[in-house]
């Protein structure tokens, strides 16, 4: 009885992504009651940042987002796979309010990578070029997250 005490208290609760795999590919249907409990471990496992909306609207969110990621998961021709993450309770105008922190696509970025350029050499020297270069072995590109 120890051991079996032991191992309830030392196991950890598995994210909602792998709590729910078989439901956000599209293999088994979402029923009201296994909704419920996703919303329940999302609640748990996320802080929502959708705070000004009630929890009808933030569930409803969810609900509408859950859709959307069985719906692409479901594709056989997809390169990615989707999830659940802390914005699952935002539409997308929220979140690009939230997140992206600016009003559309017209306002301008304030970024050295929109900045004014410099002027680059042209006289290269076709052989100084590699045939192939990885960013991802410089440090020019971070993990993905979220």
């Amino acid at each position: 009885m120890f051991k079996t005490l032991t191992f309830l208290l030392g196991s950890t609760a598995a994210s909602v992504n792998e709590s729910f795999k078989s439901y956000l590919k599209g293999d088994e249907p979402v029923n009201h009651e296994v909704f419920e409990k996703m919303w329940g471990s999302y609640s748990a496992e996320f802080k929502s940042l959708n705070t000004d909306k009630s929890l009808a609207e933030r569930k409803s969110n969810f609900a509408k987002n859950i859709e959307e990621i069985i719906e692409h998961n479901s594709k056989s021709a997809k390169s990615f796979t989707k999830g659940i993450n802390k914005f699952s309770d935002m539409t997308h105008e929220e979140f690009m309010a939230y997140y992206m922190m600016r009003e559309g696509p017209s306002e301008s970025q304030h970024c050295s990578a929109t900045s004014e350029r410099s002027e680059v050499e042209k006289n290269v020297n076709l052989e100084d070029i590699p045939a192939t270069w990885d960013w991802r072995q410089h440090g020019g590109v971070s993990p993905v997250k979220n």
